[in-house]
């Protein structure tokens, strides 16, 4: 009984920082070539400065 508990607290804590790591993002850096991560950043910061500037016109 004992080995039972500890193993499913361990997969437990597994799966809480998995989740944890997809929400804050981590996850997908972690699974990304940096040269691709780098030029989704400067699309999205692309698309942001062009909605920024469509709004002050």
């Amino acid at each position: 009984m004992k080995g039972e508990t500890q193993l499913v607290e361990k997969l437990l804590q597994t799966e809480i920082n998995l989740l944890r790591s997809i929400r804050d993002g981590s996850a997908l850096m972690q699974h990304m070539e940096d040269f691709y991560y780098v030029t989704l950043l400067e699309t999205v910061r692309s698309r942001y400065q062009l909605v920024d500037d469509a709004s002050q016109e």
